[in-house]
């Protein structure tokens, strides 16, 4: 693997850890009460 290849791949795991991060402070940080009121919402428009 050269130098090149090896930064670019590391530049992707990079931003998927940045995302992942992202998507598990958002999950945490989300009350029940607001997601139970999103769970009744979806069902009501797939009615």
């Amino acid at each position: 693997m050269t130098t090149e290849s090896q930064s670019v791949i590391l530049f992707l795991l990079l931003l998927l850890s940045g995302l992942f991060s992202a998507s598990e402070t958002a999950l945490s940080s989300i009350s029940e009460l607001r997601v139970s009121h999103l769970l009744r919402r979806a069902s009501a428009k797939q009615k």
